[in-house]
């Protein structure tokens, strides 16, 4: 009984680590090391090194906090551009922000654009929350190392 329960708790700490050590990267301040993508994508067949991490949602039915009620603002459709623009509570950072599938496809990358109202960074993305909610249903917004489920995304959150 005794090497069954070793056993299983071996795998146990080989499992959490192999799942979460690649994503726990910090900077010397603390921060996550995130790189802000300086122009915004669409590929639905993209890959990058995010998707072997943490950081990005499994093509499973597990739940993730929906976007809303997290200091962070899901706008569908921007009133300068018409696509989904998202502003983040100024204690996220500026970490990088993309928008993937439920089968962990990213489907955008989001473009800082600035800082508003007067400190939350500000995304902008090539496509607008109906033709995500039309083509996709539910999606998830990866912010840095977090993620979150956006159930609608034709809907504006808060």
């Amino acid at each position: 009984m005794k090497r069954i329960i070793s056993t299983l708790l071996s795998l146990l700490v080989v499992f959490v680590m192999a799942c979460c050590l690649p994503g726990c990267s910090k900077d010397k301040n603390g921060d996550n090391q995130s790189p802000v993508s300086t122009s915004a994508t669409m590929d639905p067949t993209a890959q990058d090194d995010d998707d072997k991490t943490l950081n990005t949602p499994p093509a499973t039915t597990a739940r993730y906090p929906d976007v809303g009620g997290h200091g962070i603002l899901w706008k569908p459709v921007s009133d300068s551009t018409g696509k989904v623009a998202v502003l983040l509570n100024p204690s996220y950072g500026k970490p990088s922000v993309k928008i993937k599938s439920r089968s962990n496809q990213t489907i955008a990358v989001g473009t800082f654009t600035y800082y508003s109202n007067p400190d939350r960074a500000t995304y902008r993305f090539p496509i607008s929350g109906p033709t995500l909610a039309q083509k996709y249903g539910t999606v998830y917004l990866i912010v840095g190392n977090r993620i979150f489920s956006v159930p609608n995304p034709a809907r504006r959150y808060e």
